[in-house]
């Protein structure tokens, strides 16, 4: 379909899930986005909003206001989810064509087509008139707009990224990104082809094939199914960069016919340009190269891009004073560093005076301190002379006095020796008395005690006698007594031996007849586990005939492994 035949209504913006970023959960599919444009609900607003990020966009507010705002975004955000799948499911029912019109009342006043989406940075100051063309305008792909050229000129960032496309270009891009975006939702579903696949497989193997086999084929099915539509998107961006690209030259083309790279490089001599005032004669040159075409922009156009000049002229102008107030700073600096520097060539100067004087005084002080050394250690020289010799004085007494006290100590000593001796000899004349009537008193006693001892072993051997006759004879009656008990103790026990293995055989028996059940059990599910598994194997390599191109010899491998397959079941 032609852009002259098409309706303004139905131009979609693709850029308002800007904020998104890849999260695969973005609404891409036509019939999700035309869900979305008639209930007037952008893509973005349906995303996850955790509770940190309401709390980091409002951190002036308590944690009882944060927890409401959770509450009440998670609430419409369900709503508005809720609405989407509901009128996505209707259009799919009534096999509704993404294309067709929409009710000039189902998009709210404040979501203009092709306008400038909610969604962009704050930054970014970006247009778009691609749906409000006349019928007979110009294809923009021959004959760019001179306003796109404000999209990059006010924010270069999107011109250098290939993710984020300009507004500018989305007017003709629009229908073949509808046509060809899709999603999850869109997927053709496998479970057909699944059940299709299962019912041959089962068919020839005689073995109904699990659940779990199942999920994993539609798995494998599913992610070749992504896997196509990541190329088609890598594709769509990789286009979309080359547009980018083929419009950004034009527009230098455009610009060196007006001398504008000669002004670029004096502002970027100067040493206080900047990007912002580059910006600003931008958007005045453009103005002015465009005054016929502002008359045919709408008043909230007009509003909007008035609104962007004197934004870009109010940051221009707090740049300029902030440059001013560091430069005055710069000069309040450079006096400081003067007068400090001259207080510390002072403050030197009166340090190396006091320093000298020090010296000086430290020298006086040190030979006043030699003199009065020299004179002491004399002093001290003379009075230890004066000791030593009455020292020595002192020593001769002394040694007199010891020898006399010496000579009398070993007089006395030889004195007390001669007495000790005969004090010793008359203890031992009376030790030898005394050892004498001791043994003689020693053999009187030893001979009354043998004659005791004999009298109590003749007592003795008399009542042993009598006490082992008597036991003799009760020994045998309890010998008697305990055989009688071990016969009876050893019947029994052999009673109770012969019931135990009896017992114990009739177990071995029972257990012999479990394990050959098992066994066979054991057996027959080995052999259903073979069948499932060779089932499962077939699944997946059907599917990935169907994904994958094979060639010749891979063919003839599969053929030989599908043969042995087929020997092996009974």
């Amino acid at each position: 379909m032609e852009d002259g035949r098409r309706s303004p209504s139905l131009h979609l913006d693709l850029s308002n899930f800007e904020d998104g970023g890849d999260s695969r959960y973005v609404l891409t599919s036509p019939r999700s986005l035309e869900a979305c444009a008639r209930l007037g609900v952008r893509p973005v607003d349906l995303l996850y909003k955790s509770y940190g990020e309401i709390r980091e966009e409002n951190p002036e507010a308590s944690s009882q206001e944060v927890s409401e705002m959770y509450e009440a975004h998670e609430v419409e955000r369900l709503r508005r989810v809720r609405l989407c799948r509901e009128l996505r499911q209707k259009l799919l029912d009534g096999g509704g064509d993404p294309g067709g019109a929409i009710p000039g009342g189902a998009i709210p006043g404040g979501a203009i087509p092709g306008g400038p989406s909610p969604g962009v940075h704050k930054n970014h100051v970006t247009f778009s008139f691609a749906s409000q063309k006349p019928r007979n305008h110009q294809d923009p792909t021959t004959s760019p707009n001179r306003w796109d050229y404000l999209d990059i000129s006010i924010s270069p960032d999107r011109a250098t990224s290939p993710n984020r496309w300009g507004p500018s270009t989305k007017g003709h891009r629009a229908e073949g990104q509808m046509q060809r975006s899709q999603s999850y939702g869109n997927l053709p579903h496998p479970e057909g082809q699944i059940y299709h696949l299962t019912r041959r497989v089962e068919k020839e193997i005689k073995v109904s094939v699990p659940e779990r086999d199942k999920k994993i084929a539609a798995l494998m099915l599913l992610k070749h199914q992504e896997e196509e539509m990541s190329k088609q998107k890598k594709l769509q961006a990789q286009q979309a960069w080359e547009d980018l690209r083929s419009k950004e030259k034009v527009i230098r083309e455009a610009l060196s016919k007006h001398n504008w790279t000669d002004r670029q490089k004096n502002r970027r001599q100067s040493p206080r340009s900047s990007k912002l005032e580059w910006q600003l004669d931008a958007v005045r040159y453009l103005t002015a190269q465009n005054n016929k075409e502002w008359k045919t922009l709408t008043p909230d156009q007009r509003i909007l891009l008035q609104e962007g000049m004197e934004k870009v002229q109010k940051d221009l102008q707090s740049k300029q004073q902030f440059q001013e107030m560091m430069s005055k700073e710069k000069d309040t600096r450079e006096m400081g560093g003067r007068l400090l520097e001259e207080r510390m060539l002072q403050a030197i100067k009166a340090k190396m005076i006091k320093d000298l004087q020090n010296k000086k005084n430290i020298q006086i002080k040190n030979e006043y301190e030699k003199l009065r050394h020299s004179r002491l250690k004399e002093e001290v020289d003379n009075q230890v002379k004066a000791e030593e010799r009455s020292r020595r004085m002192t020593m001769q007494q002394k040694e007199l006095r010891f020898q006399q006290t010496y000579e009398q100590i070993q007089e006395e000593r030889l004195k007390e020796i001669q007495e000790k001796a005969s004090r010793e000899e008359e203890m031992i004349v009376m030790a030898k008395i005394r050892a004498e009537q001791q043994e003689k008193e020693q053999i009187r006693h030893k001979k009354m005690l043998v004659q005791v001892t004999n009298q109590k072993l003749l007592q003795a051997n008399d009542s042993l006698g009598k006490s082992l006759q008597s036991k003799a004879e009760r020994m045998r009656e309890l010998n008697i007594v305990k055989e009688k008990a071990h016969q009876l103790l050893k019947q029994k026990l052999e009673e109770e031996e012969e019931g135990y293995r009896k017992h114990i055989a009739h177990l071995i028996r029972i257990k012999d007849r479990k394990s050959d059940k098992v066994l066979k059990e054991k057996e027959a599910t080995i052999e259903e586990g073979k069948k499932i598994a060779r089932a499962s194997f077939h699944i997946r390599d059907r599917i990935r005939e169907q994904t994958k191109s094979r060639t010749f010899d891979q063919m003839a491998l599969e053929a030989q492994l599908s043969a042995s397959f087929m020997k092996t079941i009974p």
